[in-house]
């Protein structure tokens, strides 16, 4: 199995990131925020060549690793667009999943995502009809996604999460999944900016509405999507309380709303 390599590229450098971007193979680590390129002598020439004496190997090269960059197969089939080229049986399948996932009430992102990884599922078996993929050939997929591509523990949930709604609740097919497990929950501190980080992050938004949204975000502990449906009426600056409505879980709430973060709200409205 080909050994690979763990590059942390700093938020500023967006001319980095589009460079990481050209080697083949490489993946975008969600979780930990990190680039996974091939351990081969071409990747470290190609990162010195691109990034000087402002890349840092913590490692040491290793010996009898490939020389070049590993060729990618032509695999899955995608059309002119650069999307996948789906069988009118798949396209069946891919709506069977949304109809089940609509019935159950998910919300949209839910949905969006179950549909991204199963229809990379399907296509992936473009010879078998989804109803007729058996539980070996699902678990080799999963295997392949895990030992070859990498893939962060959430995205392997959202992935077992998709074919169980499709195979246990759609087609009823529970006995191919059923034993398929999850990866054990990792507890991970996180990460959290300093006071001073925050505010000259601030420092730096001139667009007011940005700002205010960024400001409201940190000060309130919203999440993106919750931030941007706030409505004028959800703030009350009396009470300095803030209603969110319809956040994770579809769920509302109240939440505290800082004296520093009023002022700022006030200046934008």
């Amino acid at each position: 199995m080909l050994l690979r390599i763990n590059v942390f590229v700093p938020y500023d450098k967006k001319g980095w990131i589009e460079v990481i971007k050209n080697i083949p193979t490489r993946k975008w680590n969600a979780t930990e925020k990190y680039w996974s390129i091939p351990c081969v002598k071409q990747s470290f020439s190609y990162l010195e060549k691109h990034f000087g004496h402002q890349v840092v190997f913590n490692l040491s090269i290793p010996e009898n690793i490939p020389d070049q960059f590993p060729i990618v197969p032509s695999g899955t089939k995608k059309s002119h667009k650069g999307k996948l080229d789906l069988s009118v049986e798949q396209k069946h399948a891919l709506n069977q999943l949304e109809n089940q996932l609509r019935l159950e009430g998910k919300e949209w992102n839910t949905i969006k995502s179950y549909r991204y990884h199963f229809k990379h599922f399907v296509a992936f078996y473009s010879k078998t009809t989804p109803a007729e993929i058996n539980a070996e050939q699902i678990i080799k997929y999963l295997t392949i996604q895990l030992q070859e591509k990498f893939i962060a523990d959430s995205t392997y949930n959202q992935i077992l999460n998709a074919l169980k709604a499709y195979y246990d609740r759609a087609l009823k097919q529970s006995e191919k999944t059923v034993n398929l497990p999850r990866p054990p929950k990792r507890r991970k501190l996180p990460n959290v900016m300093s006071k001073e980080e925050v505010a000259y992050i601030l420092q730096q938004i001139e667009n007011p509405k940005h700002k205010a949204i960024v400001a409201t975000m940190y000060a309130c502990g919203l999440r993106v999507g919750e931030v941007v449906k706030l409505k004028l009426g959800d703030l009350n600056f009396d009470t300095k309380r803030l209603f969110v409505r319809s956040g994770k879980g579809d769920k509302d709430r109240y939440t505290i709303l800082p004296e520093k973060i009023i002022s700022l709200l006030k200046q934008y409205i």
